[in-house]
Formats: C-alpha cells, structure tokens, sequence
C-alpha cells in the first residue's frame, strides 16, 4: 500500500469514527433532551393539576360562604320572626291583665294572697298601687302602702324582721315569663 493509499484509509477510517462519535453524541443529547422535556412536562402538568385543585377549592369555599350566608340570614329572619311573635303574644297577655286588674276576682285574689303571706312572715307591709287601695281596708294586720309605680297589678312585700322585700307584681311575674319564654328551645333546636 502506498502512502497516499494509507492517508487516503486513515482520513476514511477518521472519518467513520468521527462520524460514529457524532451520531452517539447525537443520540445521547436527544436522550437528555427528550428526559428533560418529560421532566418540564411532568412539572407543567403538575403544577397544571396544582392550580385546579386550588381554583375548585376556591370554588367550593365560595359555595360554603353562600351556604353559611344563607343559612345565618334564614336563622336572623326566624329569630326575628320568634321576636315579634312573642312580643305580640305578650302584649296580648298584658291586655289580658289590665282587663283582669279591673275585676271584684282581681281584688279578692290580691287580698288572699297578701293575707296568706302575712300569716305565713307575721308583720309585713304590702305596697300596692294607688287604684288597689281598697283593698288594704279588708287587710287587718298588714300596713299597706300606695306606689305612683304603674306595676300593672299585684304588690311589693316588705318583710321588715328580714329586711326583705318580695316582688309579687304582674310586670315583674310577665317579666320573668317573656324571659322564660324566650328561653324555651323547639324542635330543630332554639329559635
């Protein structure tokens, strides 16, 4: 073989090698970018189901939030609603007793129940409103007193061996009941 045969195999056998070399250099960086595009893929479709789970999140909070809101605006209108029922209930009791204290029963019940007391805590003095004052001449062993206080009915007892003085009077007994009432709960829990 001659020199330029030899140069002429060499440049070829080079050429092949370099040319090997390339296509391994080829393959591998298709490999890394084909590993680096499934990598940026996979992040992209992670963060893509990321921010929908966040947005159906937001959605289902938002739901909750009209849910609540409705929920506390349907309990305010029935809480109203209770209110001024029982404020109409109530007035019509206090109609009821301003009708009754005008009754012969009325006063026969106010003095039995002032006697019974008496009896019960010896000398004891019963404040009565002015209107009730007749009363007070069927009543013996008790000092009665007139109030300017409009108490609807009943009396205030002073019990002076014990420094007390009892609210038997028709306001604060309704009083109490509208605040008892308010209280009670009904099925479905308190209104």
């Amino acid at each position: 073989m001659k020199i330029d045969e030899k140069l002429a195999f060499f440049a070829k056998l080079a050429e092949q090698e370099a040319q090997s070399l390339r296509s391994a250099i080829m393959a591998e960086m298709e490999e890394q970018m084909g590993s680096a595009l499934a990598d940026i893929t996979t992040e992209a479709q992670r963060r893509a189901k990321q921010r929908v789970e966040s947005e159906k999140l937001k959605i289902a909070q938002m739901k909750n939030k009209d849910v609540v809101r409705a929920s506390i605006e349907a309990k305010k209108a029935a809480i109203d609603l209770r209110g001024k029922l029982v404020g109409e209930l109530f007035e019509d009791v206090l109609e009821a007793l301003l009708e009754h204290v005008k009754t012969d029963g009325y006063r026969m019940e106010l003095a039995a129940e002032i006697s019974a007391l008496a009896e019960k805590h010896g000398q004891v003095k019963a404040v009565l409103m002015e209107r009730d004052m007749a009363v007070a001449q069927s009543l013996s062993c008790v000092d009665c007193e007139a109030s300017t206080e409009d108490f609807i009915g009943g009396f205030i007892l002073v019990i002076p061996s014990r420094k007390v003085m009892e609210d038997h009077t028709y306001l604060a007994r309704l009083k109490e009941e509208k605040s008892s009432f308010n209280e009670l709960k009904f099925e479905g829990g308190a209104i």
